[in-house]
């Protein structure tokens, strides 16, 4: 809760009030340190997973619950815009304690990726490399993968799910749909990310590289159950997106509405917040 506290004190809910990303590349080490010292007081079990692939290298954390025996079920986990790894690791906590392994990486441009390329609309080509890697790994089931994003990670995770055929269910908490339709309504934060994930230099700039960011044609590509858990007063991404998505599905979908929730909604680290994709998981993954 302390970590949770300290992150609200200096970057503001990340969205209305925010610190720029160049900022928060000079106080993520300090952030990493906290997180790093928080899992090895309760003796958490987290090893290094680096992948290498057509984009450069990523390395991932990979966290596994504390009961239950190998192999396990396993997440990768995509953070939501101008998050980290070992925030969204931080997140997790219900559905390792529901038995889940998780496998949080830095989203390009983010966490120990900050200066390396930037972001580009088809990056789940780098999202399903990573899963061939985690299954390999061991202790890991291989048939039981699943992918799970915030905001701008869910909307990775359903272009995940779109071209892996390791994914077996999908969980989308908050998600963006067409981030260049919704970019000249966004609020000054989210203009702010975006543009550096992105490397564009002018508002104009990010207009255009924002153009290929949505889900129109990967949506009906997805063959595995897709999970959706949205609030209902999401200002950043709003509650329309799950129904965009849900006309265009052509797999068994499910929606769990946050009644009053905004966009705090993307990480789900509080019980309410988790609780519904973690009971649909176990009955789909």
């Amino acid at each position: 809760m302390a970590i949770i506290l300290l992150g609200l004190a200096y970057g503001g809910d990340g969205d209305y009030i925010h610190t720029t990303m160049r900022e928060r590349q000079r106080v993520s080490p300090i952030f990493q340190k906290w997180y790093r010292q928080l899992r090895q007081v309760n003796d958490e079990i987290v090893q290094p997973l680096e992948v290498t692939h057509g984009r450069g290298a990523t390395l991932g954390l990979l966290h596994f619950p504390k009961t239950g025996s190998p192999p396990f079920p396993t997440l990768l986990a995509l953070h939501p815009m101008a998050g980290d790894k070992d925030h969204f690791d931080f997140s997790l906590g219900a559905f390792r304690e529901a038995g889940f392994a998780t496998l949080t990486i830095d989203l390009p441009a983010h966490g120990d990726s900050f200066n390396s390329a930037r972001a580009q609309a088809d990056d789940e080509v780098i999202f399903a490399r990573v899963l061939e890697a985690l299954a390999a790994a061991p202790k890991i089931d291989p048939n039981r993968l699943g992918v799970i994003g915030g905001s701008f990670g869910a909307f990775f995770a359903l272009r995940t799910a779109a071209v892996s055929p390791r994914v077996k269910a999908v969980v989308a908490y908050s998600s963006a749909f067409d981030i260049g339709r919704g970019l000249p309504d966004a609020v000054r934060g989210i203009r702010d990310h975006f543009a550096w994930v992105v490397g564009a230099q002018t508002f104009e700039e990010s207009l255009e590289k924002a153009k290929p960011f949505h889900l129109r044609d990967v949506i009906g590509k997805i063959k595995c159950p897709i999970c959706l858990v949205h609030g209902t007063r999401d200002h950043i991404c709003d509650f329309t997106v799950p129904y965009e998505i849900a006309r265009r599905a052509r797999a068994p979908l499910d929606i769990y509405p946050l009644v009053g929730a905004d966009h705090e909604a993307s990480a789900p680290s509080m019980p309410h917040v988790a609780r519904p994709a973690v009971e649909w998981l176990r009955k789909n993954l």
